[in-house]
């Protein structure tokens, strides 16, 4: 499969300057954002530290290092020897993860010559950065307040700018790009967001979302799942992965062909997890999202984990059990309505022989109960291929 080290063999050699940049570049520095840069990157913006130099002390350490994926240090690795990235500036690097504010935040900056190419982390390991997701689905969240500021502080330097991100991080360059000004906003020339999560209607219905949306280039697997929760009208480019499911979140698995653009792909409904997920979440209002998530983290995380390896190693399934009876009866209740709208969710969801869904039949208005949850199912709006 050709895919992002492929198109590394293929344009490795060429200089920024000899081949602008393109979308598989801004995906690789998507990905590059979850390197773990401690200690390898300046946390200002005045002092840089090339590429290459950066990849000689994290590689040095590895071991000692957290990366995410395997495939993130081959991907170091070839970067740092590769003409076209190993000369590349980098700076600003933050990794900040509060689980009292329930933020995880992490960004890196790198310079392109007389521009910016800002590049905001999506979801790492830890519990709290996945529970910083689920708070999306009803109020906005710091790592968005978070990417603003840093935009901002990234941006003083002058010259123009490129944002991007992978996953949340896709979810933060859009927010980002779109609340950091007017001012700045013109300096912005695109947008990035590779499966990338959506917006409650309150960002999507702004005037700042709508001035910026023109410049969005969204990226999503063919049956994409976490790219397309949340949206309504947003419009996106499918891509060829090679894997299925949630796998498909997994850049590496991305198709790429010469001369290095991904492979577009049919578009393709939303498959059964992403209708399920999204008809549970518009199943219960705002407040009732935001109980049911803060009951579910307050039995997770009294089982001491920290990361999601360790929350399914040990004992730790039978603490979950033991937590869950233990809390109290208003907390039980909504975990238990949660789920069991999760499995009406999924249950509305399963294909039926021979049945073809209508895509452009509106969506069903859902009922409010006293409770706040929703008792008809809805869906959204497909997404148009862009």
């Amino acid at each position: 499969m050709d895919d992002i080290f492929t198109y590394l063999a293929w344009k490795g050699d060429l200089s920024l300057k000899a081949a602008p940049l393109n979308e598989t570049d801004a995906l690789i520095l998507c990905r590059a954002a979850y390197f773990p840069m401690d200690g390898a990157v300046p946390e200002d913006f005045q002092n840089h530290i090339a590429l290459k130099d950066a990849a000689a002390v994290m590689l040095a350490d590895a071991e000692e290092r957290r990366f995410l994926m395997e495939n993130d240090k081959r991907l170091l690795a070839e970067l740092a020897s590769c003409p076209r990235f190993e000369h590349l500036e980098l700076c600003g690097y933050r990794n900040n993860t509060d689980p009292s504010t329930e933020k995880q935040f992490s960004a890196v900056t790198v310079k392109l010559g007389d521009s910016l190419f800002i590049s905001f982390r999506g979801t790492d390991s830890t519990l709290v950065g996945w529970k910083e997701d689920f708070n999306m689905s009803f109020s906005l969240i710091p790592s968005q307040l978070e990417a603003v500021r840093y935009l901002k502080q990234a941006a003083a330097s002058g010259g123009r700018i490129i944002c991007g991100g992978h996953s949340k991080g896709g979810n933060l360059a859009v927010y980002a790009a779109a609340f950091c000004g007017k001012r700045l906003q013109k300096r912005i020339d695109a947008v990035y967001n590779f499966d990338g999560p959506g917006f409650i209607k309150e960002v999507t219905q702004s005037p700042e979302y709508n001035a910026i949306s023109g410049k969005v280039y969204k990226f999503v697997p063919q049956s994409s799942i976490i790219g397309r929760l949340l949206t309504a009208d947003e419009r996106f480019i499918a891509v060829i992965s090679e894997e299925k499911g949630l796998r498909q979140h997994d850049l590496y698995s991305w198709r790429i062909v010469p001369p290095g653009r991904m492979e577009p792909a049919a578009v393709q409904n939303s498959p059964f997890m992403g209708r399920s997920l999204n008809d549970w979440i518009a199943g219960m209002d705002m407040n009732t999202r935001r109980q049911f998530f803060d009951a579910c983290y307050e039995v997770i995380t009294q089982t001491g984990a920290s990361t999601l390896s360790e929350l399914f190693t040990g004992k730790n399934a039978l603490l979950i059990i033991k937590n869950y009876r233990a809390t109290d009866p208003e907390a039980r209740r909504l975990i238990l309505r949660g789920f069991t709208l999760l499995y009406r969710a999924a249950r509305g969801n399963i294909p039926l022989p021979h049945h073809r869904t209508d895509s452009s039949a509106p969506p069903k208005q859902p009922q409010t109960t006293k409770d706040g949850l929703k008792t008809a199912r809805s869906t959204n709006k497909s997404c148009a291929n862009r």
